[in-house]
């Protein structure tokens, strides 16, 4: 074999080799411009859904505004006007998810003031407890202690003692029920937070009371709720005709110095006499009005906070979904000015 067919060979062999690494280095950039396309392509289909989720979201709380604006003036029926019950639009509304084109849902909750009990309606417009405001929530205070997870033994509650820590912390005055100064009581406990002495914008202010772990102040988020948060004279209980069953249950009723809550049974029959239509009210509106007092057989009884039928205040939750995605808004409005309904809170994320 010449030289020179030698040198051919060898210059093949580079050049093939030059070829296969060309077509290696292609291939390698070919693959990662097609995956980093790939994963931009994702995630701008990501962040365009969870943008067509946050706009559902968003629009939900325009919607259910609307409703409750139309509650008071659109509708026909003066019962629906007069007061909250199952047949208002604003619960119909929440009955079922809205079907968005597009692979798009939208659920709307609207709940009443009256399915939680106001905190603040303890106090009278002075900031003083009402004489039922502690064994009211004394007697709320234990049937909470008894629902919440875990063994008896590891709920060291006092309800009577936390229950004088949480009106002292709401009510006006500097002293505690026993007639000490507050700030020297929290100092000798240790305690650097003070009463707030007023009404409490979140139930979250009631974190510094002693005693008052987290696990209690999350089940008393299940029952009360600050609003509405200008303590009334009434209006601040329970809605029979909204509220849920546990909810029902925290309703104090009895006559002057006998007073409990209502048991399993009587929350049983105010929900059988829901399921068959019936609508509670304060006033004779028509035939379909039953009268709370006669069914529950608590006639001469008075009920404490008293019993609310219409509201101000709602509470407006919306989530929104686009495929993957979803975006949550919760807000609290008060429809008592309904050209301009104010909002109380607002806040976005599930």
């Amino acid at each position: 074999m010449s030289l020179t067919m030698r040198s051919d060979r060898r210059e093949e062999g580079v050049v093939l080799l030059l070829i296969l690494v060309i077509i290696v280095l292609t291939i390698g950039s070919v693959y990662s411009f097609a995956r980093t396309t790939l994963l931009d392509v994702m995630s701008a289909r990501q962040r365009t859904a969870h943008v067509r989720a946050e706009i559902l979201a968003r629009a939900g709380i325009e919607i259910a505004l609307r409703t409750l604006v139309d509650d008071l003036f659109m509708s026909d029926d003066l019962l629906t006007v007069a007061l909250e019950s199952p047949e208002d639009p604003w619960r119909l509304l929440s009955e079922a998810p809205i079907e968005v084109p597009g692979e798009g849902s939208l659920q709307v909750t609207i709940q009443d003031a009256g399915s939680r009990v106001s905190l603040n309606g303890l106090l009278d417009v002075d900031g003083k407890p009402y004489p039922d405001s502690h064994p009211f929530l004394t007697a709320a205070l234990e049937r909470i202690i008894e629902d919440m997870p875990g063994r008896e033994e590891d709920k060291p509650y006092e309800p009577g003692e936390i229950a004088e820590a949480i009106l002292d912390w709401l009510d006006s005055d500097d002293q505690t029920r026993l007639g000490d100064l507050e700030t020297d009581f929290y100092r000798g406990v240790g305690q650097n937070a003070r009463p707030v002495n007023r009404p409490v914008l979140s139930l979250d202010e009631l974190s510094g009371i002693p005693d008052l772990d987290a696990s209690l102040l999350a089940g008393i988020k299940a029952y009360f709720s600050p609003y509405p948060l200008v303590p009334t004279p009434d209006g601040s209980g329970v809605n029979p005709n909204t509220a849920p069953p546990h909810i029902l249950g925290m309703i104090y009723h009895g006559t002057a110095g006998d007073k409990h809550l209502l048991d399993r049974d009587d929350v049983f029959r105010i929900l059988t006499a829901r399921d068959e239509d019936k609508i509670f009210c304060e006033s004779v509106y028509g035939e379909r009005c039953e009268s709370f007092s006669a069914l529950t057989g608590f006639v001469g009884e008075t009920f404490f906070p008293p019993l609310q039928y219409v509201s101000s205040v709602f509470t407006i939750r919306t989530e929104g979904r686009y495929r993957a995605a979803r975006a949550c808004v919760i807000t609290v409005v008060d429809r008592s000015f309904a050209d301009a309904p104010q909002t109380l809170f607002y806040r976005t994320g599930c």
